[in-house]
């Protein structure tokens, strides 16, 4: 079985009211999530940084048909823009 790794530039819109994913011309992906980038739960007064990006990692997973430890966020995590790294795999040629 052979792993191939594919880089993809990725701009996020959080709190968006559809969730979806584009595919813009210069070849990146710009993924529309319901979730907000901070989770404050007043109750307890925690703060959950990173819902958006969990949301990200599952959207992908989906979109690319992976597992979500496929797909690892490599550069921006606290920010809109990102480059992500998603493993395949495939059967080997032969």
């Amino acid at each position: 079985m052979v792993k191939e790794m594919v880089k993809q530039r990725v701009n996020v819109k959080p709190n968006a009211k559809q969730a979806r994913i584009i595919e813009e011309a210069d070849g990146s992906l710009t993924v529309r999530l319901h979730s907000s980038p901070i989770d404050g739960n007043a109750n307890q007064g925690k703060v959950n940084q990173g819902n958006a990006n969990q949301a990200l990692i599952r959207r992908l997973a989906k979109h690319f048909g992976v597992a979500k430890r496929a797909v690892l966020i490599r550069v921006g995590k606290p920010s809109r823009s990102k480059i992500v790294e998603i493993l395949e795999c495939s059967q080997p040629e032969g």
